[in-house]
Parts: structure tokens; sequence; C-alpha cells
């Protein structure tokens, strides 16, 4: 009787183990096809920031980088017989306020908030415009918004 017991309980693993390794071979899943590039921006592919004034209309432009969960950048731009004339960056939290960057504990956020626009004055082209290392949200903010900005005063 223990060795029909013995012979069964054994005779029941291999069966699992059997059972175990033939459920391993899956078929390769099939590669999703690719879709067609669209024509439209999309916030992955926001118009390029680099580029002059030069030929953009006349006015006072205003955008916002995309709103995240630590806020947002905005800003106002003139521009002027082709040129950046007056650019007012601003930082928002994640509330909608504008943050205090006296107040601001990010030294190179601050930083760049102050220098950014004046450099981007300076050289006249959004592209040109050094990143100041620790500050990469708010260069990228700075580039975002630019590229609205130029969207806007090219139509």
């Amino acid at each position: 009787m223990k060795k029909t017991l013995v012979l069964t309980l054994c005779l029941f693993m291999i069966l699992g183990v059997l059972m175990g390794c033939a459920g391993g071979t899956q078929k390769e899943p099939t590669p999703e096809p690719t879709p067609e590039p669209t024509e439209e921006p999309t916030p992955a592919t926001q118009p390029p920031a680099g580029g002059t004034a030069q030929g953009l209309k006349d006015g006072t432009y205003t955008a916002e980088s995309e709103h995240t969960e630590h806020g947002w950048y905005g800003a106002t731009v003139t521009i002027k017989d082709g040129k950046y004339m007056n650019i007012d960056f601003v930082k928002y939290d994640s509330e909608g306020n504008k943050v205090d960057m006296s107040q601001y504990k990010h030294p190179p956020a601050v930083e760049a908030m102050e220098k950014y626009p004046q450099q981007l004055i300076e050289v006249q082209d959004a592209s040109k415009v050094d990143a100041i290392a620790g500050a990469t949200s708010t260069y990228n903010g700075l580039q975002e918004i630019m590229g609205k900005i130029r969207e806007q005063a090219n139509q």
C-alpha cells in the first residue's frame, strides 16, 4: 500500500513538472503597426523654438508651457521690427500661483529665470540660449513657450 501511494505521488509530481514545462512555450507577440505621422503639431512635436523674430508679425504674445504637477511656465513676448524686444518669463506653482523667485529654494532655476530672457534678447534666437545646469525644466519651458510664440506670430 505504501509503495502504491509513493508511486502515485511520484507520478503526480512528474506530471506536474511536465505540465509546467509544456506551458513555457509562448508565441512571440505580433508587433503593433506604426501609426502614420500627422502634419499637425502634438505635445510631443512642438513648433521649433529656434529662429529669430525676423519676418514675424509685430505684437505682444502670451503662451504657457505644459501644466504639470510641479507647475508650469508662462511668458509674454513683445516682437517689434523683427526683434524680440521684451520677455516677461514667469514660473507658476501647481495651483497656478506666481512663484516668488526671491524665495525659491532652487538656485539654478532662480538664475535661469533671470538669465534666459536676457540672453534671448541678446542672441535673438531661443535655440542659442545656453542651458544652465540644474535648470533643465526651466530651459525646456522656455523652448516650448518660444515655439508657441513663434507659431502665433507667424500666422
